[in-house]
């Protein structure tokens, strides 16, 4: 028996043993949208903003249902939304070198985000969180102006005040593409802001108890999103150092042509250590002048695991083909 002969099944078990698994995937025709109560199950979504959380045309009523998620904002020259789940009981760590966890959004622009007369202050985010524990679920009931700067809220500790990760956003051209940590929010502070997970410090109602690190900037070259439109928006968080991840977030056509995207290093102060991603949040900024109407529908969500190490079963059957491989060698050199 032949070295070579045993090589190509060790390569090719080695490579089948790195593999791509989906941890959570919804087209929304089940889970749940919560906006009162206390009933809250893995997979359910919920909303908060600093404005009226209206339907995904800017008006009428938020909505969950099979044809997708939707939400929005009347007319307003500032504002932002964002929808939260915890996705999974069974959180994501990154073990590995080249382990990643990846969340892919589909969504349809339906009015005006980052579009119309949307400024450089505009933006799509995204972000995925360790949230801490199943006790730490979203809160419920801030989709009504319910992130504000009010001390002593009922909303001030708990819940997605305890998440931490990175967020992510994409601007119109001639703005500020980010990514940034978002920590605990453990200070002093006593708002409802606590609770927000994607608009790092940008105003009353955004987390900065305390404020995100960020990891780095690009001047963005997007042209403004057209109504109507179906769009891919993907954050892939990779683990390429024993103390540092890449973070990325693009946006990409309905085809997927990617049409813009940022890509950091969180190293040093900026790599949070032990992280296990079970939750998520997508949103948008409206600035625009005049005011306008916005909103978008989610029509998909994906959370996908990459893990770069074999199976215990094919590393047995890894150890088990070595060992013929030397058996063969020793009687190739007693022959």
């Amino acid at each position: 028996m032949k070295l070579h002969s045993m090589l190509v099944p060790l390569a090719l078990l080695t490579v089948a043993a790195s593999a791509q698994t989906t941890v959570y995937s919804t087209n929304f025709s089940s889970g749940a949208l919560r906006t009162s109560g206390s009933t809250y199950n893995t997979g359910d979504w919920t909303l908060a903003s600093t404005k009226n959380t209206l339907g995904g045309s800017g008006s009428g009523s938020a909505s969950l249902s099979g044809s997708g998620l939707s939400f929005g904002m009347a007319s307003t020259t500032s504002g932002f939304v964002e929808t939260q789940t915890r996705f999974t009981d069974s959180p994501i760590t990154l073990t590995n070198i080249n382990d990643y966890v990846q969340l892919k959004i589909a969504f349809t622009n339906n009015a005006k985000v980052v579009g119309g007369t949307a400024s450089t202050s505009s933006s799509i985010a995204i972000g995925l969180f360790d949230t801490g524990g199943s006790g730490n679920r979203p809160a419920i009931g801030l989709q009504t102006s319910g992130l504000t700067t009010t001390t002593s809220s009922a909303y001030a500790t708990g819940n997605a005040a305890n998440w931490e990760g990175y967020s992510g956003r994409i601007t119109p051209s001639s703005g500020t593409n980010q990514i940034y940590t978002r920590p605990l929010q453990s200070g002093i502070g006593t708002t409802s802001a606590n609770q927000e997970v994607l608009y790092n410090n940008v105003g009353g109602g955004a987390y900065n108890n305390p404020a995100g690190v960020q990891l780095g900037t690009a001047t963005s070259t997007l042209s403004l999103l057209t109504d109507g439109q179906k769009y891919n928006a993907t954050l892939k968080i990779s683990l390429t150092n024993s103390n540092e991840y890449t973070v990325l977030f693009s946006l990409a056509d309905s085809s997927n042509n990617e049409i813009q995207s940022i890509s950091k290093l969180a190293t040093n102060t900026t790599f949070i250590s032990g992280l296990s991603f079970d939750g998520l949040a997508f949103g948008y900024r409206n600035n625009s002048s005049p005011g306008q109407a916005t909103g978008l529908t989610l029509t998909s969500v994906e959370v996908t695991n990459y893990s770069a190490v074999p199976e215990p079963a094919n590393v047995a059957t890894l150890i088990g083909l070595a060992g013929l491989a030397a058996v063969g060698l020793r009687r190739k050199h007693k022959a």
